[in-house]
């Protein structure tokens, strides 16, 4: 079988006859004819030279084309569409800023004085107007910031000493206050205790500055809030301003705060 010449075998009889399907150029010369028909499906088959066949050449065409593999269309070829990029924006040139007439410390709108101190510190500190300005403000912020936190501490947990004396507390927002309710409660505990009128104090603002050493304007201030217990203190000893004139004493040497109430 091996000295056959397949090529002489019409296709059909190949697909067909089963003899040829153990010759071991069986598989070769189909395969040469599938790949011959797929190119040229309809080309003419010309037989092997001396061999006779039967078919005609129009049957042989007709018949290799029966068994001709149909070559596949080709896959759609799918075009994305083209994203288009959004074009930048254009941005319009900021408008030329008005004429600002530059800084200047008549712009502060300070008092002769103030000004006068203003311009030798900046002078002094070998800043800029600008410079020193936020400096300034900078730093009062960060005070003001400081003492709202320090707001809601309780000093009446903190001896009189410690306030009067202490300097952690001499900026201390509550620390005013908490004296003056010291002091008015010292000096009304004097008062009631002596039987002379003579040893006695009216209580008023000058004399709660000089027992606290607060600021008069805060003492002001906080006094709104006693005034009428204050006025019915005074009235019910028979106090006046006069009455602190005392020669030879004053009310810090008379009533020391911390001796009187720290105990």
């Amino acid at each position: 079988m091996t000295d056959d010449d397949l090529a002489t075998v019409l296709t059909q009889i190949l697909l067909v006859d089963r003899t040829h399907s153990a010759h071991p150029d069986y598989a070769g010369e189909l395969i040469r004819r599938i790949i011959h028909t797929t190119r040229n499906p309809v080309a003419e088959i010309t037989p092997v030279e001396g061999v006779q066949s039967s078919y005609s050449q129009e049957e042989r065409v007709g018949k290799y084309r029966r068994y001709a593999l149909t070559t596949p269309e080709p896959a759609p070829v799918i075009v994305e569409p083209a994203i288009m990029e959004p074009e930048p924006a254009i941005m319009e040139p900021a408008p030329e800023p008005a004429n600002v007439a530059p800084f200047g410390i008549a712009q502060l709108k300070l008092d002769a004085d103030t000004r006068a101190i203003v311009e030798a510190a900046i002078a002094h500190s070998g800043m800029t107007l600008l410079e020193f300005v936020q400096k300034s403000v900078a730093t009062y912020a960060t005070i003001v910031m400081g003492k709202a936190r320090m707001s809601n501490d309780d000093l009446s947990v903190v001896s009189t000493t410690e306030l009067l004396t202490n300097r952690i507390y001499s900026t201390h927002p509550n620390r005013a206050g908490e004296l003056v309710r010291r002091a008015i409660y010292a000096l009304e505990r004097h008062n009631n205790s002596c039987k002379e009128k003579s040893q006695k104090w009216h209580i008023n603002q000058t004399a709660l500055q000089t027992l606290t050493g607060s600021n008069a304007g805060a003492i002001k201030e906080l006094l709104k809030d006693f005034q009428q217990r204050l006025d019915a203190h005074n009235k019910k000893h028979k106090l006046s301003p006069y009455d602190n004139r005392k020669p030879g004493t004053n009310i810090a040497s008379a009533i020391d705060l911390a001796t009187t109430l720290d105990f």
